[in-house]
């Protein structure tokens, strides 16, 4: 059976797109989400509001001060391991191959991560890497 993953990150602020992709979301109805940082103050408040209730996995970014969520973590779905991250602490402006040795060394075969980096912000959609033994 397939399964969906909603996946967001990089809120700053921006309620009002964050509250339209959780009404929609809440319609297509995913059988879980993942949040990659920086807004997790924004989405707890907005995703009770929206009304949009399913399983979460979140990791915090660089401007989420004062959680308590890890800065990565790994999670099975879909017949996958996924390593989740911010981004910020694997030196992405320079290269995959530190978050790639991450992802590896936590078993993980798809790396996730939330900050854009000049490489990617305009020529990746979800910012998704995926992560192959060699």
């Amino acid at each position: 059976m397939k399964k969906s993953l909603l996946v967001l990150s990089d809120i700053h602020g921006a309620l009002t797109n964050l509250t339209l992709v959780l009404k929609w979301a809440k319609n297509f109805a995913p059988d879980a989400a993942v949040f990659l940082g920086d807004g997790i103050s924004d989405l707890e408040s907005t995703r009770m509001k929206a009304g949009f209730f399913c399983p979460w996995q979140m990791v915090k970014g660089n401007n989420d001060f004062g959680f308590s969520h890890q800065e990565a973590a790994v999670f099975d779905f879909g017949g996958h391991r996924f390593f989740l991250c911010h981004g910020h602490r694997y030196n992405l402006y320079m290269g995959m191959e530190t978050l790639s040795a991450a992802a590896r060394n936590n078993g993980a075969d798809v790396a996730l991560f939330g900050i854009p980096t000049s490489r990617f912000a305009m020529t990746r959609t979800g910012c998704c890497l995926s992560i192959r033994a060699v």
